[in-house]
């Protein structure tokens, strides 16, 4: 609002308009591990693989080919977080990580060389990445299974490796893969998998399952499952967490055949794109309510912002990333006093906007029915 004198005419313009929202990108990946060279513990924004390796050379093979795998499957922009030429240790990847803890855009976290830990560090740092995504809510963890998938046996023993906490924030895949990128090696899946994640969110968006997407670059899974053993990954009837496989297919190549968070058991959690686009979601209005910041806490300030709300949503809704014919069954915003704040928020300078969606579930399950017509005796 702005107002301004014309001679013996005071003249003030009102805003309509709802703030816009700017929309970050969804699927900025951090990746934390070794390199040849480069900044130490000081994340570096890349755009392309040639980036990466006239800042931090190619010496080091897992994350250079975990890098050359992320931009073969449709990465874009990522964060790299060197930890240094020396052999990975829980202390320096977990200082890498905490050295990502500051960059805002980074959507997703990946550490390919958390499997080549110990057991018991390994666990440390997967359950600390966890936490990470679930301090800033906007940021959710790419992780590899302990062993790549190596025995059904072990499958307990190694879930239990993710802990209970904050399992809505990741998901797991195994198992590992081979590539020409680097021959000889078995390579975790999840920067491979962080590329696809891209690519969908760039193709399709945010609420498209990061599933049934064949990876490039990649010749043959390490190992290869049956569909009573991915039973057996997505199912666990003890802690929730599941476990997406890559399998090959015959003619279609090599697919990712799951999108369950670890919170398998979790109704409203269960799957990568809703955790995902609920955590966009808030992002977005995060950063587009920026103006509202020392606004006077009155009904003004809370219909602009249920106005910026539901017209962000109602833009989600026409998208397809919401249910509904319409968009009052797809989500509703909520803002003012006796709604969403008392007396005590008021006086405490607290504004809350609440909002409920209806997130579209992947169609993890096609049942088919089919009925024969016998001819007459």
């Amino acid at each position: 609002m702005a107002t301004y004198r014309t001679p013996g005419v005071y003249v003030e313009e009102v805003s309509l308009l709802p703030a816009a929202v700017d929309v970050p990108d969804s699927a900025v990946a951090g990746f934390v591990g070794r390199t040849e060279r480069g900044p130490l513990l000081q994340p570096q924004t890349l755009h392309s693989l040639l980036e990466f390796e006239q800042l931090f050379g190619s010496a080091q093979p897992l994350l250079h080919a975990a890098l050359q795998l992320f931009y073969a499957n449709g990465g874009g922009s990522c964060v790299v977080s060197s930890v240094g030429p020396a052999a990975p240790t829980l202390a320096a990847l977990r200082a890498g990580l905490d050295a990502l803890a500051t960059q805002a855009a980074v959507t997703l976290l990946v550490c390919p060389e958390a499997c080549s830990l110990a057991r018991a560090d390994y666990a440390q740092l997967v359950q600390a990445m966890l936490a990470q995504c679930a301090a800033s809510a906007c940021r959710f963890a790419i992780l590899d299974l302990y062993d790549g998938g190596q025995s059904l046996a072990d499958l307990a023993t190694h879930r239990a490796l993710f802990g209970s906490q904050h399992l809505m924030f990741g998901a797991a895949y195994a198992p590992f893969l081979r590539s020409a990128f680097a021959p000889g090696l078995a390579l975790p899946p999840s920067a491979a998998v962080a590329g696809a994640y891209a690519s969908t969110d760039h193709q399709r968006g945010v609420w498209k399952a990061p599933a049934n997407v064949s990876l490039q670059q990649v010749s043959a899974p390490l190992l290869a499952f049956s569909d009573r053993d991915q039973q057996a990954f997505n199912v666990d009837a003890a802690g929730g967490r599941s476990i997406n496989l890559i399998r090959s297919f015959r003619g279609r190549g090599c697919l990712i055949w799951g999108a369950r968070t670890l919170a398998g058991n979790d109704n409203e959690w269960r799957y990568v794109p809703v955790r995902r686009l609920c955590s966009l979601v808030l992002a977005s209005l995060q950063a587009g309510s920026q103006w509202a910041q020392f606004e006077p806490n009155e009904a003004r300030t809370w219909a602009r912002l249920s106005a910026m709300a539901e017209n962000y949503l109602t833009r989600l809704w026409r998208d397809g990333a919401l249910q509904g014919l319409k968009p009052e069954q797809a989500f509703y915003v909520r803002c003012g006093l006796q709604q969403t704040m008392t007396a005590a928020d008021l006086a405490a300078g607290r504004l809350i906007v609440e909002l409920g969606l209806a997130p579209l579930r992947p169609a993890e399950f096609i049942v088919l029915r089919y009925a024969l017509k016998l001819a007459d005796a």
